[in-house]
């Protein structure tokens, strides 16, 4: 055998931030979320004076590495490994995560093509997810163009907005709340796919919802927005969907959550997420991102005593919060207000 054959592949990464994500992605593929939380929060730090205690010493150590010669041992070394390779494979395919590429790792499938000669001989089932996406991989790869985002989203608006007033009537369809979140929010030029955020009002305005006991700080069953008339009002919202020309295929359905594919060019993702109009801002912050922005600011809140997620704020005290607005959420750690466009990375906040 020859060297040229004996040799590893390099790892593919050109900077240290490509490294960490690699270090995450791998992480991800091999199902261990902490270990890739862990790279991906020296991801959102290794610029900051705050790096050195964002992560433990040795993910230090390989930040160290990198820049003293330019390459990481270990990663390369482990992106190399077949069941390495064969992982990062199968869980790039829509409906496909960690345990299910390791179940068709143990059976000797090891790339998407071995999955679909599998798949064909019936050697293994696929969940509709999962068919789905082996049947539109290449699509679902593309990145869609903000213009492309933007038409899609104001079709769905549309449909939304019908199904409000099937629904509930005319009055609730005009104090419907809809955004497209995501990158798209960021102002980014691409995106992965279309995520749109539906409330289906407002509550009163005030700054903090002050009679809410502890008791009600994990989320509730209104929380939660999966009643049967929530469940009923994303039916009709997929009945108006599925109407649609466009429509390719539902993914999933739910009183939280649709995902379903639609054809605009070529097959794209779309997500719609309904939640209870006093948790509408907190899920914009959420669902706006990016993954590192929101890492940065889960951590801030934590340095100040509050914990941040989708639903709202809890404060030191264990009340819970409810925004009026993004801002809110940046007045009560003592952080200047970022607007989307600026939370694609972590700022350089102290």
């Amino acid at each position: 055998m020859s060297a040229r054959t004996r040799q590893r592949p390099r790892a593919q990464y050109s900077s240290l931030d490509e490294a960490l994500e690699l270090f995450a992605t791998i992480a991800d593929a091999n199902g261990e979320p902490y270990r890739a939380l862990a790279y991906r929060r020296a991801l959102a730090y290794h610029r900051t004076a705050a790096s050195s205690s964002a992560q433990g010493r040795e993910i230090d150590d390989k930040i160290e590495e990198y820049r003293a010669t330019g390459r990481i041992r270990e990663l390369d070394i482990l992106a190399a490994a077949p069941t390495t390779r064969a992982m990062l494979d199968l869980t790039s395919i829509f409906g496909i995560g960690p345990s299910s590429a390791r179940e068709f790792v143990s059976r000797g499938i090891n790339s998407r093509a071995e999955l679909e000669r599998a798949a064909a001989r019936r050697i293994v089932k696929l969940s509709r997810a999962q068919q789905l996406g082996l049947r539109h991989y290449d699509d679902l790869r593309r990145r869609i163009p903000r213009a492309d985002v933007s038409r899609v989203s104001e079709i769905i608006f549309t449909h939304i907005i019908a199904a409000t007033r099937d629904v509930f009537g005319d009055a609730e369809s005009r104090a419907l709340r809809i955004e497209t979140a995501g990158s798209y929010r960021r102002r980014e030029p691409e995106s992965r796919d279309v995520d749109i955020l539906v409330a289906r009002a407002l509550p009163a305005t005030r700054e903090i919802a002050r009679d809410i006991s502890p008791d009600d700080a994990a989320p509730s069953d209104e929380a939660t927005h999966d009643s049967s008339e929530d469940r009923a009002f994303m039916r009709e919202i997929h009945a108006r969907v599925q109407g649609d020309p466009a429509f390719v295929d539902v993914i999933a359905l739910g009183g939280q959550k649709y995902s379903f594919l639609y054809r605009f060019r070529w097959v794209i993702a779309v997500d719609v997420f309904y939640v209870p109009a006093r948790s509408f801002y907190a899920a914009l912050l959420y669902a706006t991102g990016s993954q590192l922005f929101n890492i940065w600011m889960r951590e801030r809140c934590k340095e100040r005593g509050y914990s941040l997620n989708q639903y709202g704020m809890t404060a030191p005290d264990g009340e819970m919060i409810y925004l009026d607005s993004e801002a809110r959420a940046f007045e009560l750690i003592g952080v200047a207000f970022i607007p989307p466009r600026d939370r694609t990375r972590v700022p350089r906040v102290t």
